[in-house]
Formats: structure tokens, sequence, C-alpha cells
């Protein structure tokens, strides 16, 4: 999939260079989609704002920017507001987490996808990441809110670590019905 994102990036990086085709509303809603997807939400909010610009009359957009708004807003109330845990409740589940709650990535070592070497992973805080990959470094923290996609097989979960620092992590492909309850122990590597 990551693949046939970058192709799609590509081409519209190069319909952009047509002076014809860079007035198109369309051009620039579809690479504003791509890059929803990719979750780079200010160039996506761009591409959508521009697209409206050029064609006030089509809706689509406008309820595309609508939605990417909600969707954002909805994540920076429950980072907010703590997914409204009561503090008791809270403590409680974060003072809890511990390195069983790594599962098998306490014990085991993987195949790192960034040298294919065998590695132990290491539990890390949030600060401790840097962009991009993180070898051999694996983030533990408890569901504190989710949310779900209009249209979209896919789920997101607030995570809090136990230093109290959140981060919104989306899960693509995921069926009906399926998800996570608040309070689940996730532990994410690499």
């Amino acid at each position: 999939p990551d693949s046939v994102l970058k192709q799609c990036m590509a081409a519209y990086a190069g319909a952009e260079k047509d002076p014809i085709a860079a007035n198109n509303p369309d051009l620039h809603y579809n690479r504003a989609v791509v890059l929803k997807h990719e979750e780079q939400y200010s160039a996506a909010f761009e591409g959508f704002t521009q697209a409206r610009g050029l064609d006030p009359s089509w809706t689509e957009p406008e309820a595309a920017l609508q939605q990417l708004t909600d969707y954002l807003k909805r994540i920076d109330q429950i980072m907010r507001t703590k997914g409204k845990l009561k503090a008791k409740r809270l403590a409680s589940m974060l003072s809890s987490l511990c390195e069983k709650d790594l599962g098998s990535y306490a014990l085991e070592q993987y195949k790192s996808v960034v040298s294919g070497k065998s590695v132990s992973l290491t539990a890390v805080s949030l600060e401790d990441l840097k962009s991009g990959v993180n070898e051999g470094r694996v983030i533990l923290g408890r569901i504190i809110g989710q949310i779900t996609s209009d249209g979209v097989p896919s789920l997101t979960i607030i995570l809090m670590t136990k230093e109290g620092s959140c981060v919104a992590v989306t899960t693509y492909n995921i069926a009906a019905g399926v998800g996570f309850c608040i309070g689940d122990a996730v532990a994410i590597r690499e």
C-alpha cells in the first residue's frame, strides 16, 4: 500500500506542473485524500481548501474539511480530558502497567524492520522516540479513548503512557465491530 500511495503522490506532483491540471479541483481533492490517509493532516487540510477554492459549488471538499476538523477535535478532546476518566481510575490504570503488558515483546527477539537483524526490544517513553523507525524500541500504554472513522475501515486509539503522554494511533483495515476496550494495554514496537 505504501508504494501505491507514493506512486499516487508522484503522479499528483507531476500533474501539478501542468498549468491546466494545477487548476483542477479534483487533483487537489484526491491528493488531499491520500495525504489524510498518510496522516499528513495540515497538507490534507490545505488540499481540501484549495479544491474548495477552485470550485466553490462542489460540496465534497467542504464536507471533507469538516470531517477532518471534527476528527482532529475529537482526538484533541480525548487527550485534553484524559478520556474523561476519573483521576483515581486513570492513575490505577497507568501505575499497573508493567513488563508483562509487553506480552511476547518482553521475551523474544525480533527481526528489526531497520537492519533485518535480531534485536531485543527496550521499553521507552514517547519522549525517547525520534521521527521515523525506532530500532529496538517499544512503547507501552493504556487506551483512554477510541474513534472510528466514517466510511473507512479504521480505528484510532488514544494511548497514554505511564508518564502521562498521549499519542493517537490508527489501525487500518479493521473489521466492523472489532476493537479495543478502554484500559487495554497496548505495546507498539519500532
